[in-house]
């Protein structure tokens, strides 16, 4: 018997990948979603999937961060989500003095109030902001299309488009987060970012809001849980966390807000998230670099050509790189992605891998 014929599939069920074929799915695409066995949970579900703004200095994540961030927010709030959408207002805290006035410019043109009185000097209190119960979204999601729990270790292109595994698709999606690359391209480097997650019970509903600093720290969450993440550029842990992990994020949330001395550890994970070298994520076609620069080798010299004069791998995608944020940028950036499959859709460029093979090719000369 011949494996079914898929309009994609997509590899890799982290909540990235799983709007995506969520998206896709509800377009009336017929989807795989293939994730190895517990591919996803030291990334997606060690993340705290706090739902915030980027607070600081304007750059172009922190644009497509606010763009991401309306989005998730209206998005949410739907029907479909409500349930899994814990909204509270945020106190986000200087880290240190120099972010006062930072804090400030960025308050004069974005919708923010004047933070409680007993909260440190330049604290901005966000009306809106909240936290993800990150294991119930996702198993939501992936009741609306097939999932294979397997580790995928071929795919190669066929004339009706790729053949992953056993599996046949017209669209292959790669969303792997920090996994090894399926298609290995020398400009494409995704880094680790490590994230830890601790949920700790509280013996009674005393905080109102989502609160961040050095860590982040959920609002009271069913009168007894609280949620304490944060992202590290560096540090290789993944699983359970080490007691003196646990002790240091508790020490942070201390610095916050009051907490038991020894409180009952619920649960607690670490995991790899998806970077990039330049912190913006990776959306759209992939560039195939030899053909590419064959095709054009003043590249090398720093020629401009444009871009749809690129050679790319065909009918093939990637949706990685989200770093800390992937609850707020992954299902925005699903959805843009997923138009540009359906509809053609432009990308913005400065999202496209394309904008790293450009600065590969001049590295070159």
């Amino acid at each position: 018997m011949h494996a079914p014929h898929y309009d994609a599939v997509l590899i890799g069920g982290g909540i990235t990948g799983s709007f995506c074929a969520y998206f896709l799915a509800q377009a009336g695409k017929k989807i795989l979603l293939v994730d190895a066995p517990s591919l996803h949970r030291p990334a997606s579900l060690a993340a705290g999937a706090f739902i915030t703004p980027k607070i600081g200095k304007p750059t172009l994540l922190s644009h497509y961060t606010d763009i991401a961030y309306a989005f998730v927010l209206e998005l949410y709030k739907t029907e479909q989500f409500k349930a899994f959408f814990h909204s509270t207002p945020l106190l986000q805290i200087p880290q240190e003095s120099r972010d006062i006035d930072i804090f400030a410019q960025w308050a004069s043109s974005h919708d923010t109030a004047i933070a409680p009185h007993d909260t440190p000097v330049g604290t901005l209190l966000i009306e809106e902001a909240g936290i993800v119960d990150a294991a119930k979204i996702l198993h939501f999601l992936q009741q609306h299309f097939e999932v294979s729990h397997k580790e995928v270790q071929e795919i190669h292109r066929t004339s009706l488009g790729w053949k992953v595994e056993e599996w046949s698709t017209s669209h292959l999606i790669l969303a792997q987060g920090a996994m090894p690359a399926l298609i290995d391209e020398p400009y494409m480097q995704i880094r680790p970012v490590w994230g830890e997650r601790i949920e700790i019970e509280v013996p009674i509903e005393h905080n109102a809001y989502t609160r961040h600093r050095f860590v982040s720290l959920s609002a009271t969450l069913d009168e007894k849980r609280i949620i304490i993440g944060a992202t590290h550029e560096q540090g290789k842990r993944e699983g359970a966390l080490s007691p003196t992990a646990i002790s240091a994020l508790l020490a942070k949330a201390q610095e916050m807000l009051p907490l038991s001395p020894q409180p009952k550890i619920i649960d607690h994970r670490a995991g790899a998230r998806a970077g990039t070298v330049d912190y913006l994520p990776l959306v759209g076609r992939i560039v195939d670099a030899d053909a590419t620069l064959a095709a054009h080798p003043r590249l090398k010299k720093g020629a401009r050509i444009d871009s749809e004069a690129f050679t790319y791998h065909t009918n093939v995608s990637i949706i990685n790189g989200v770093g800390g944020r992937g609850f707020v940028l992954g299902p925005w950036l699903a959805w843009l992605l997923t138009q540009n499959i359906l509809l053609g859709e432009a990308i913005p460029h400065t999202l496209e891998p394309q904008r790293l093979f450009v600065r590969y090719a001049k590295r070159l000369k």
